[in-house]
């Protein structure tokens, strides 16, 4: 069940959580500013910052929405929900399936660079330049979608405890397919053995990666399950 909470009683029991910068020389309107650490974590602000007012921390009802919190205006009142655990909990795991099709897309690409150098070494003929636009638009498609979804991540960290796997392990498969289809398009230009060595090189270590992203993925949404079946 969500619980309404009211915007000044809430911003009380939040002052502990507000800690001071290192000086009061950061000022924002001639109030001192504050750093917000939720659960250990920082919150980065967008615009207003938490300053200090009359001796206590203000934070803006924005970086609430940061933390978990649905925030809303009701008359002359500012309204704070909080979602119940097991929302929180599917959320997690929304997030998650999302990267699980962010890596299945990079399994097909990686399935049809091997089987396209294959052929070509197999069969002696080219790779051709529409194959190569497709493979290179289909590896930056998946960077973007990375991208999106490294910055949804980054704007939950505070509320939610992801292991760093998950965002460390996803960035660096990103790089080593990027790299790998670099190689891959010098093969398919030039088909000499030496490229080919170097694109099935890079490969595997990429493969090695992507294996281990998944696993970190697979791992977490197992016991995000367990959690809400408590």
């Amino acid at each position: 069940m969500k619980r309404k909470i009211a915007f000044a009683a809430l911003a009380l029991s939040l002052i502990a959580a507000a800690t001071a910068v290192a000086s009061d020389s950061l000022k924002y309107k001639d109030m001192p500013v504050r750093k917000l650490i939720w659960n250990g974590k920082p919150v980065q602000s967008k615009d207003v910052p938490v300053v200090v007012m009359d001796g206590r921390a203000m934070i803006p009802a924005y970086l609430l929405r940061s933390v978990g919190y649905s925030v809303t205006s009701s008359g002359d009142k500012v309204v704070v929900e909080s979602e119940d655990r097991d929302r929180k909990y599917l959320n997690n795991i929304g997030i998650l399936n999302s990267f699980n099709k962010l890596l299945t897309g990079l399994r097909e690409l990686d399935g049809d660079l091997l089987l396209t150098a294959v052929g070509r070494q197999t069969d002696g003929g080219e790779i051709g330049k529409e194959t190569v636009k497709e493979i290179n638009e289909r590896m930056n498609a998946l960077q973007q979608e990375y991208a999106e979804k490294s910055k949804r991540l980054d704007e939950l960290m505070p509320i939610i405890d992801y292991p760093s796997a998950i965002p460390n392990g996803s960035a660096e498969t990103m790089n080593l397919y990027r790299q790998t289809v670099e190689s891959w398009t010098k093969y398919a230009a030039s088909g000499s053995e030496e490229d080919l060595n170097g694109f099935l090189s890079l490969l595997r270590e990429a493969q090695r990666a992507l294996k281990s992203a998944q696993l970190a993925v697979d791992d977490y949404a197992n016991k995000n399950f367990a959690k809400l079946e408590q």
